[in-house]
C-alpha cells in the first residue's frame, strides 16, 4: 500500500522533472509559503502545511455525565501538507493531505483551468463546496478553535467540479458546481449527488488607509440523496467533547439547504453572522410521514484586534484571511497581535414529531499572533443542551500554518 511519504516523495519528484525541463532560472523565495518559480512566472510550485495542537479540559452537568463519558485530553486536531502549483500560466493544482487520526486523507486535492471566457475558471477533484462563509475560511484563519453550531449543515468536501468568477472589480463573486456524495472518499459510486451555488456581494469595501467593508451572501444546495439514511450528530464548539445531539433519518429523498450570511469590518472590528435553513424530503418508505423536516442553525461572532490591526479580506474566496501583527513576537521589542473574539451559536433540530435536540453555545475566545505564521488560541464554552443540561469547556491551540 502506498504510505504518505511515498505520496509526497512521488510529488516532489515529479515537480523536480517538470522544472528541469526548463533552461530558464529558477529563484526560491517566500511569501507565507516556500515558492519556487521560473523568471515570467508562468510555471511555479508552493509549499506549505498547518499543524494544530490543542488541549481540552472540560466539565458537565450530573444528568449529562449519566449518559456521556468525558475526559479532560489532548489531540493533534490538524496535521497538514500541500503543494500547489501553476502550469503554464493557465492551469493550476493543489494536493492536500492530511496525517492526525488515523490514515492519511486526502483534503484539498484538484486541478483548475483559468482565464476561460465567459466562465472564469473551472476546478474539478476533491473540495469544498461553496456553501457559507466560515466553511469557506481556512480552519487556519477561523476566528475560534472550532467552527459553530452551524457545522453540522455544510456539505464540506466532496468529489466534483465547479465554475466560479468574480466581476465588477471583484465586487460580485458567482460559485456553482455539480458534486458526488463521496463523503471523504477517493471513490465513490451511486446516485447520491449535490448540486451546490454561492452568491456574494461587496457593496462597500476599502483597505487603504482603513479597512472597512460590507459583505453579503447567499448560498444554496439541492442534495438527491436517493432515498439513504442520513445522520447529523453535533458536538459543542469543541473537537474532543462528546456528541450531545444525534438526529437520525432512516430513509431521505432529498435536503434542500439554504445559508444567508453577512460580514462587517471597521478597521480592527468585524461582525459576522451565517443563517442555515435545512429541510429534508423523507422517501415513501420512511418511517416519518410529514413532507418535509425543518432544522434551522445560526451564530454571530464579533472580533477585536486590540493591537490595532485587522483581518485580511479574501477577494478571491469572499471570506476573511488571518491577522497579520505589525510587529512579529522578539523583533524590535514587538509582541506580536492580540484579538479577543465572542461569538453565540444555536441550533435546532427538532422538527414535528422528529425530536434531534436544542443546543445554545457561548464561546469567548483569544488569539495571539506571534507572527503571519503563528497563532496561539485559548477558548472558553458554555454549552447548554435541550434547555437544561449545560457543559464547561476550556480548551487550547498551538498553531503553526504557512
Amino acid at each position: 500500500m502506498l504510505k504518505w511519504w511515498h505520496m509526497l516523495s512521488l510529488l516532489v519528484v515529479y515537480e523536480s522533472c517538470l522544472f528541469s525541463q526548463s533552461n530558464e532560472n529558477l529563484r526560491v523565495r517566500w511569501n507565507k509559503n516556500l515558492i519556487v518559480e521560473n523568471e515570467d512566472k508562468t510555471i511555479s510550485l508552493k509549499f506549505g502545511g498547518r499543524l494544530q495542537y490543542d488541549v481540552m479540559f472540560m466539565h458537565q452537568d450530573a444528568i449529562l455525565s449519566e449518559k456521556f463519558d468525558t475526559e479532560n485530553g489532548s489531540e493533534f486536531r490538524r496535521v497538514r501538507l500541500f503543494a500547489a502549483g501553476r502550469l503554464y500560466s493557465n492551469v493550476e493544482f493543489k494536493v492536500q493531505l492530511e496525517f492526525a487520526n488515523g490514515p492519511v486523507e486526502l483534503k484539498d486535492v484538484f486541478v483548475r483551468y483559468t482565464h476561460i471566457p465567459f466562465v472564469g475558471n473551472l476546478q474539478a477533484g476533491n473540495f469544498k463546496e461553496p456553501m457559507g462563509f466560515e466553511m469557506l475560511m481556512s480552519s487556519n484563519d477561523i476566528p475560534e478553535m472550532e467552527r459553530s453550531l452551524t457545522d453540522v449543515f455544510s456539505p464540506d468536501r466532496n468529489l466534483g467540479f465547479m465554475a466560479f468568477n468574480s466581476i465588477l472589480n471583484k465586487r460580485l463573486t458567482m460559485m456553482a458546481g455539480y458534486f458526488f456524495n463521496s463523503q471523504g472518499l477517493s471513490r465513490v459510486k451511486g446516485n447520491a449527488s449535490h448540486f451546490t451555488a454561492r452568491l456574494v456581494s461587496l457593496p462597500f469595501f476599502t483597505d487603504q488607509k482603513q479597512f472597512h467593508l460590507i459583505h453579503v451572501g447567499i448560498s444554496y444546495s439541492h442534495q438527491f440523496q436517493d432515498n439513504e439514511e442520513i445522520v447529523y450528530s453535533s458536538r459543542p464548539e469543541s473537537h474532543l467533547a462528546p456528541k450531545y445531539l444525534e438526529a437520525v433519518f432512516d430513509e431521505v429523498y432529498a435536503v434542500d439547504k439554504i445559508a444567508g450570511e453577512l460580514a462587517l469590518a471597521r478597521n480592527q472590528f468585524t461582525l459576522q453572522s451565517e443563517y442555515y435553513f435545512n429541510s429534508l424530503f423523507p422517501g415513501s418508505e420512511s418511517k416519518w410521514e410529514h413532507h418535509s423536516y425543518t432544522q434551522h442553525a445560526w451564530y454571530i461572532t464579533a472580533g477585536w484586534a486590540i493591537t490595532g490591526e485587522h483581518k485580511i479580506y479574501n477577494r478571491n474566496s469572499a471570506t476573511f484571511g488571518r491577522i497579520v501583527p505589525k510587529k512579529n513576537l522578539g523583533e524590535q521589542g514587538g509582541w506580536g497581535a492580540f484579538e479577543v473574539t465572542a461569538r453565540y451559536s444555536s441550533l435546532n433540530m427538532n422538527s414535528f414529531d422528529f425530536i434531534g435536540g436544542k443546543m445554545d453555545n457561548l464561546t469567548i475566545g483569544l488569539n495571539w499572533f506571534l507572527n503571519p505564521a503563528t497563532r496561539v488560541m485559548a477558548n472558553y464554552i458554555y454549552a447548554g443542551i435541550n434547555a437544561s443540561d449545560h457543559a464547561n469547556i476550556f480548551q487550547m491551540r498551538f498553531q503553526v500554518a504557512f
